[in-house]
């Protein structure tokens, strides 16, 4: 096990500022391609060579995981001890739905070639992140449409994020086929990481939707940032314009909230 490596990795997931350079001679040493890894990084200076570390593609992840446990063995001879769980696979899924609709699942090959029941090309992508305002579409359109000054439409292809797996790199094709994107996702450290990706991903106009009265909501929340949160959220709001006003607005009032809470007020 490389336990130095496996440090690394937890505070990058954990949204702390690493050093950089540690960090690529970590992986040298393991013999991976410090190069590709580095190029599939989304970086934000904090202070000096500590930077904070988004993976584009969570597989890169996946395999810095796997390496930092010396899990060397495949996919397949994995599931032959019950452990396929631990490794990335060639396929992929996601769920979708139109307006209120029943929802309908798109699947992703190897080659990012995905198949639809739905034949039409939307030219709108919405991206919900909870679960619960997925498949309360009814109550989440109309808290958009109310609340955030948005109406998804009949172009509209609305997706279930489930976290960060929207980002994976089998899904590619399919963001980039969208003229517009949009992003209602959890006002934290975790929806920012995930918009961030996704714009890092899409050829078109990205937004990052929320309510109107975000502020008045932030202030609500009892529970406030964290040191390491809150350093995050001013690098990002330095580094990404798109999301430069949330971020203003998280580190004034020094919160953040899940989006489930918006249609259960």
């Amino acid at each position: 096990m490389s336990k130095k490596l496996s440090s690394i990795l937890d505070k990058i997931n954990n949204g702390r500022a690493i050093k950089l350079q540690t960090f690529l001679n970590t992986i040298e040493s393991t013999g991976l391609n410090t190069t590709e890894i580095k190029n599939s990084l989304l970086l934000e200076r904090s202070k000096g060579d500590f930077y904070y570390v988004t993976f584009k593609d969570p597989a890169i992840c996946e395999q810095l995981h796997k390496v930092a446990l010396n899990k060397t063995e495949t996919h397949i001879s994995a599931a032959r001890q019950n452990n396929s769980h631990s490794y990335s696979v060639d396929c992929s899924f996601l769920l979708a739905r139109r307006l209120n609709d029943y929802p309908y699942v798109i699947t992703f090959n190897e080659d990012e070639q995905y198949n639809s029941p739905e034949n039409d090309i939307c030219s709108r992508l919405l991206v919900i992140e909870n679960l619960s305002c997925f498949m309360n579409i009814e109550k989440s359109i109309k808290f958009l449409q109310s609340n955030c000054d948005y109406s998804p439409d009949i172009n509209t292809c609305i997706v279930f994020g489930a976290g960060n797996q929207i980002n994976n790199e089998l899904h590619k094709s399919f963001l980039k086929s969208f003229h517009q994107v949009d992003l209602f996702l959890d006002v934290d450290v975790g929806g920012l990481k995930i918009a961030k990706t996704i714009a890092s991903i899409c050829e078109s106009s990205v937004r990052f939707i929320v309510p109107l009265d975000i502020e008045d909501k932030l202030r609500k929340v009892e529970v406030g940032l964290n040191e390491n949160q809150r350093e995050y959220v001013f690098a990002t709001g330095n580094n990404t314009p798109f999301l430069a006003d949330i971020c203003s607005v998280m580190l004034e009032t020094n919160k953040s909230i899940e989006q489930q809470s918006f249609i259960y007020e």
